[in-house]
């Protein structure tokens, strides 16, 4: 089932398709995992823009904390005079 072939000084086992391989099976499993890695792509592709709107999101809510913040640091401020 393997042959032994010399890479450098050390035999190395090369192993062999079994006997019923056909490359028609190479190409259907290539196909599958093209379809696979296709899938995952899109999927990734929604979640990034799912992120990239709630980081937006996020980044409003934060400018709009901050401006908060301010008014109320300068009223605090104010009031100790």
């Amino acid at each position: 089932m393997c042959e032994a072939i010399c890479v450098g000084p050390y035999p190395t086992q090369v192993p062999q398709p079994p006997a019923d391989w056909h490359p028609h099976h190479q190409q259907t499993g290539a196909r599958e995992t093209l379809a696979n890695i296709e899938e995952q792509c899109k999927l990734l592709i929604r979640s990034e823009i799912q992120l990239e709107a709630r980081v937006k999101e996020l980044s409003k809510c934060m400018e709009e904390e901050e401006e908060i913040n301010s008014e109320l640091t300068a009223r605090g401020r104010k009031l100790r005079r």
